[in-house]
């Protein structure tokens, strides 16, 4: 087997090239999703304790 051309094959191929590409995105939009809920994260969270305490104090 030439060096040259197991070379040559090796860096031609580019079978692999969109499952790479697919996966950077994925790994994208998850980075985006992360940022998303830690910014928005504190304040749905006071929401829901507001919500708490209103029901906590409501009599039957």
């Amino acid at each position: 087997m030439d060096g040259r051309s197991f070379a040559s094959r090796f860096f031609g191929d580019e079978s692999g090239a969109t499952a790479l590409e697919y996966s950077l995105i994925v790994a994208g939009i998850g980075l985006a999703m992360f940022g998303a809920t830690s910014l928005v994260g504190d304040a749905v969270v006071a929401i829901f304790q507001d919500i708490a305490a209103k029901l906590g104090s409501f009599e039957f």
